[in-house]
């Protein structure tokens, strides 16, 4: 920091310090002589200069030799200074106004760039040529459209009912396709081929299956083994129809070297394309338990 009195480069030891210790020393020096003068009434002599010694670069020129005191050496007066917290809001507070300073002066530029170009377009542009206050000539106005015709109301199909003649064919073609048993999608197919709703044609076969006892392609999916296996099932399990011993399936199993789910699978499907329901009846297996002298038994496994 520079002194405040004579310039001079020192460093501070409290943030209030703005004088070297040499001119605060004389400055207490010459306050302590004011005390002591005005104590004895009399006046303090004056304090001689400290002579001031020249040194660097610059000394030749200005007489290193001969001492240059305070009042001969034209010391400029110090620059105002602050220090701390406040030196750094100052410094802050600079860079601030440098920085909107030089916005502005972009933005300036920019808006006298624009205003130049909008009067002057350069003479490649394709629209140097035109004038700038030409206007538009006016939209000629379109005639009015036409109303619109109303649209025609969609013709409602006629209703086809269900009758005896629409039904008996609906049966005829069912059972000519389900043989020997239905397949899935037979509905849709016969609705195609007669040209009436599906819900003509399931409501037909459904009565059909009711009144004939069919089974549908569903029922007939639980034998998933192959064909060869099925016809060896089914030459064992015919001849004990129509009402085989309880726990068929097993003895089946047991006899032809096979699986006794796959046995009781193939019961299934063999019974329900012989249109029989897939149980008989409890009251048959009582009666014949009953001409044995057994108790009876009714078990799912009865085929």
């Amino acid at each position: 920091m520079r002194c405040a009195s004579c310039g001079a480069t020192f460093k501070p030891v409290k943030s209030s310090q703005t004088k070297c210790e040499r001119c605060e020393k004389r400055e207490r020096e010459q306050r302590a002589a004011a005390r002591h003068a005005g104590a004895t009434g009399q006046k303090p002599a004056a304090v001689a200069p400290q002579p001031v010694r020249i040194s660097g670069p610059a000394a030749s020129l200005l007489g290193a030799s001969a001492p240059v005191t305070p009042d001969t050496a034209q010391t400029p007066p110090p620059e105002p200074t602050t220090f701390g917290m406040a030196a750094w809001r100052d410094e802050e507070r600079r860079e601030r106004e440098r920085r909107e300073r030089e916005r502005r002066e972009r933005e300036h530029g920019q808006e006298r760039e624009r205003e130049r170009a909008v009067v002057q377009p350069p003479a490649s542009h394709p629209q140097a040529a035109r004038p700038q206050n030409k206007q538009r000539p006016p939209k000629a106005e379109r005639p009015p459209q036409p109303p619109r015709p109303p649209r025609a109301p969609k013709p409602i199909p006629p209703r086809i009912e269900l009758t005896d003649d629409l039904r008996t064919t609906i049966e005829a073609r069912y059972l000519e396709l389900a043989h020997p048993v239905e397949f899935d999608g037979i509905r849709t197919q016969i609705a195609a081929e007669l040209g009436v709703p599906k819900a003509l044609v399931k409501k037909a076969v459904a009565d059909l299956r009711k009144r004939m006892a069919l089974p549908s392609w569903w029922e007939l999916q639980a034998y998933t083994g192959p064909e060869v296996e099925l016809e060896r099932i089914r030459a064992a399990y015919v001849p004990l129809l129509p009402v085989p011993e309880v726990g068929v399936h097993k003895a089946l199993a047991e006899k032809l070297g096979m699986d006794p789910r796959t046995v009781y699978q193939g019961i299934r499907r063999i019974r329900a394309e012989m249109r029989l329901p897939q149980y008989n009846p409890p009251e048959l297996h009582e009666r014949d338990g009953a001409a044995l002298g057994e108790p009876a038994r009714v078990d799912a496994a009865q085929g």
